[in-house]
């Protein structure tokens, strides 16, 4: 399979890892993306691991505003235990194409690894 910054890179029994690449250019952007079969209840997942940036840089602010909202951002981690944040992943039209084929293959080696499971 040929496709566009779509990297396999880990090709396990149960598990099949990719690499998608921001079209950024950025390594810093990349995300993986982990297919994996549970093999005692034959749940097939689908994970997606992303570095999230939060910024507090927007808009116009001096040094002390912008330290400000560091420490709220902090403290809301603190005591809630979570932020909110969201992150753009940029794929062109051919990447995304790329990104449906290597899902669909992996499941596809996957479902190919439970029935060959099955049959043992």
């Amino acid at each position: 399979m040929t496709a566009t910054r779509i990297m396999k890179l880990e090709d396990h029994k149960n598990a099949k890892i990719f690499r998608a690449a921001c079209d950024c250019g950025s390594s810093d952007c990349d995300m993986h993306i982990e297919l994996e079969n549970d093999p005692d209840t034959w749940f097939l997942s689908l994970t997606i691991y992303k570095k999230l940036r939060w910024s507090s840089y927007w808009g116009n602010c001096n040094f002390f505003t912008e330290k400000w909202r560091r420490i709220k951002c902090s403290l809301k981690m603190l005591f809630t235990g979570y932020v909110e944040v969201e992150e753009t992943f940029l794929m062109r039209e051919h990447q995304i194409d790329d990104f449906v084929d290597a899902l669909i293959e992996g499941k596809r080696q996957l479902e190919i690894e439970r029935k060959n499971n099955d049959s043992n």
